[in-house]
């Protein structure tokens, strides 16, 4: 068993918890897609009916379970994604645009969110010439962008 010593600390590459706020998860069920230990899902809970997560590494989504946090361990990207009102990622480009194609090729009629971190992110680069919506967040280490794809 891997023993989490806290998931609380201010890891680079984690959502900031300002974003748990801005998502606007009253009443919704959320779904973290690249989860890792479940930081993020953390911060949701207080906001969210239920919280959910997927995490690719299983030693990672070992930790969140340990948390006692409803983490799945399998490849959102090849895989059927749990049931949830809402799904956020804050992944590499390449996972992003992976997740974008699976939604738009598929009948999920959910919305989802994707981080991109800082506005000149490649990420964000790429988003906008897609043309996804776009909401600034702003949080303790600055601005962090928000890009939604509302398929419902």
């Amino acid at each position: 068993m891997i023993t989490p010593i806290s998931t609380n600390i201010g890891f680079e590459g984690v959502t900031p918890k300002e974003v748990a706020v801005a998502l606007g998860l009253r009443d919704k069920v959320f779904c973290d897609l690249g989860a890792m230990a479940g930081q993020f899902m953390e911060r949701c809970m207080p906001f969210a009916r239920e919280v959910k997560g997927v995490e690719k590494s299983d030693q990672q989504a070992e930790l969140g379970r340990n948390l006692e946090l409803n983490i799945t361990s399998n490849d959102f990207i090849k895989s059927d994604l749990p049931e949830a009102d809402i799904y956020y990622a804050y992944q590499s480009i390449e996972n992003t645009v992976s997740i974008i194609k699976k939604a738009m090729d598929s009948d999920i009629k959910k919305v989802f969110v994707f981080g991109a971190g800082r506005p000149d992110s490649r990420t964000s680069i790429v988003l906008e010439v897609m043309g996804l919506d776009k909401q600034i967040v702003k949080t303790h280490r600055g601005d962090f962008v928000l890009y939604i794809l509302d398929r419902r």
